[in-house]
């Protein structure tokens, strides 16, 4: 159950950065770095890869 919530964490925490920004402040002038963009992809594509890996037990 701990392994599930290590990898729950990085997921609230990139949703609550990345959601609704219209509601929260305006971005239409906010530039996004390359860097910050790679990192996101970065730990985007290591969620998918475990949850991929995920099998169901009961």
């Amino acid at each position: 159950m701990d392994e599930h919530k290590g990898l729950a964490n990085p997921v609230k925490g990139l949703f609550s950065m990345y959601r609704n920004p219209a509601a929260h402040e305006p971005r239409l002038h906010c530039t996004v770095a390359n860097e910050e963009l790679l990192e996101l992809l970065t730990t985007l594509w290591m969620v998918h890869r475990r949850l991929d890996s995920a099998h169901v037990t009961c």
